[in-house]
């Protein structure tokens, strides 16, 4: 049986045990959640709310929108959505049944969207993000309210039990970190963030899907990345880079420095990846020095490539304090790299 099939399966059979659930061990941050996420939607003409179980949360967002769409993949769950929609009198409430891989809506059908509770569920978080962003108009929110399990030791112990004992679909563990950070590597651009204790806290997340800014914007957000990296706070001016990349390609010297700043807290591998999009920017504009000093930096970054990967300490971008890099030769690579630099540089010069 596929991993999908099994997980709606479990999630199939434990629908009239929900709310119970949902409201009691587990229920603490729930008032909190639900007010932040009606608050989240107010302003929007049409919500979609994916993984919509039993429809708590869909009771809060109706009365503050024209329209909500509250799908799951779980039929016994709609059931009871539709049950609770009816008996509340909530008329402008449309449930189908939908799998969040394919939604089945054109591009950007949506105001916003609600996925409150699942991504740490979902298999493939990056193809389920792209599937919500695809029906987000340019602008449109994400609201993604998540139990974050990891963030404390108590829950980190019951997260582990939930999936030992009661068998429960557990595909990742956040923190309150690591969920926006999540986010953000699909290009969205977190507005809010606030975590609620509990048993297993929950971090509430909006975020923006493709919000373009005005040149004046944007110029003043690539000066607020780079002021931090010009006093070395690395971490902050990574988060700063990461938000203006998000909303349009930096070009190849700020990737450079985009590209120092994760290095510098641990990203080594996102540190690569920056270096191969300035050096590719710089071809493409025939700028031949900028193209052989990022083919140098390439070549430097694998000479370290056996070395243990470094952590991020409690989530957060910092470079753990025990970290170290020891040096390994990964010829074959070194040696283009090198070759490109020189000829890339000899051919400038």
């Amino acid at each position: 049986m596929r991993d999908e099939d099994r997980d709606r399966s479990f999630w199939e059979r434990k629908a009239p045990q929900y709310d119970r659930v949902a409201k009691g061990l587990f229920g603490r941050p729930l008032p909190r959640v639900l007010e932040l996420t009606a608050a989240g939607v107010s302003g929007a003409d049409s919500v979609l709310e994916v993984a919509a179980g039993t429809g708590l949360m869909t009771a809060v967002i109706a009365p503050r929108v024209p329209q909500v769409v509250a799908t799951d993949y779980a039929d016994n769950m709609l059931a009871i959505l539709a049950e609770r929609m009816k008996t509340a009198g909530i008329s402008n409430v449309e449930s189908a049944h939908r799998d969040i891989y394919a939604l089945g809506y054109p591009s950007g059908s949506f105001d916003g969207v609600v996925a409150g509770n699942v991504l740490h569920l979902v298999p493939d978080l990056e193809r389920a993000l792209d599937a919500l962003c695809h029906v987000l108009r340019p602008g449109g929110k994400l609201i993604t309210p998540t139990f974050v399990h990891d963030e404390t030791r108590t829950s980190w112990l019951v997260s582990r039990v939930l999936v030992s004992v009661m068998g429960q679909p557990m595909h990742r563990r956040f923190t309150a970190a690591s969920l926006p950070q999540s986010l953000e590597r699909r290009r969205l651009r977190v507005t809010r963030a606030e975590t609620i204790p509990g048993l297993i806290p929950i971090t509430y997340v909006e975020s923006v899907f493709g919000a373009a800014r005005k040149p004046h914007d944007r110029h003043q957000a690539l000066g607020r990345a780079r002021e931090p990296f010009a006093r070395r706070a690395w971490a902050e001016s990574y988060r700063r880079f990461q938000d203006a990349d998000g909303e349009a390609p930096l070009e190849p010297e700020d990737l450079e420095r985009f590209a120092t700043a994760a290095y510098l807290i641990g990203g080594d591998d996102e540190s690569e990846t920056f270096r191969e999009r300035a050096h590719q920017t710089f071809l493409d504009r025939g700028d031949r020095e900028g193209a052989a000093r990022s083919a140098s930096w390439l070549a430097r970054l694998d000479c370290c490539s056996a070395a243990p990967s470094r952590q991020r300490t409690n989530g957060s971008p910092e470079l753990s304090v025990s970290s170290t890099r020891r040096n390994s030769i990964a010829s074959c690579r070194v040696g283009e790299r090198v070759r490109d630099g020189f000829r890339l540089r000899d051919a400038h010069l």
